[in-house]
């Protein structure tokens, strides 16, 4: 009996590039997602007003940033609390965003290609 290898599924480069373009972007989208919630629907804000962390200066002044979504709370001596999250989130955050990115110049590369070859495969050459 054969062995199914599901890397030939996609015949060409290209189908595998938006193959994996679509599965990155997706993870892409949901850590976004995630990443958004946590900046702006939670309660990071009101944590740094209150006094929740540790610090003997006052609060200066409340942060939010689009790229990564994140709240970050500054004090008057210069240091800062941020609602980052942890390291392996942001690692997979920018794996996706990096990927994604790559992926689709990637795949509009190899589209320029076959039409400057006229669309003929290796092969058919």
């Amino acid at each position: 009996m054969r062995m199914k290898r599901p890397w030939r599924r996609h015949r060409s480069a290209a189908g595998l590039l938006w193959a994996v373009f679509a599965w990155l972007l997706t993870g892409f989208l949901i850590t976004y997602g995630l990443a958004w919630l946590g900046a702006h629907a939670g309660a990071m804000d009101e944590e740094c007003a209150l006094g929740f962390f540790e610090h003997s200066a006052p609060l200066q002044e409340i942060r939010t940033g689009a790229w990564p979504p994140e709240t970050t709370c500054v004090f008057a001596d210069g240091s800062t609390e941020t609602s980052a999250g942890p390291g392996w989130f942001n690692a997979l955050f920018h794996l996706c965003a990096g990927g994604s990115a790559a992926l689709l110049l990637g795949a509009g590369v190899v589209r320029a290609v076959r039409a400057f070859h006229g669309g003929r495969r290796r092969d058919q050459r």
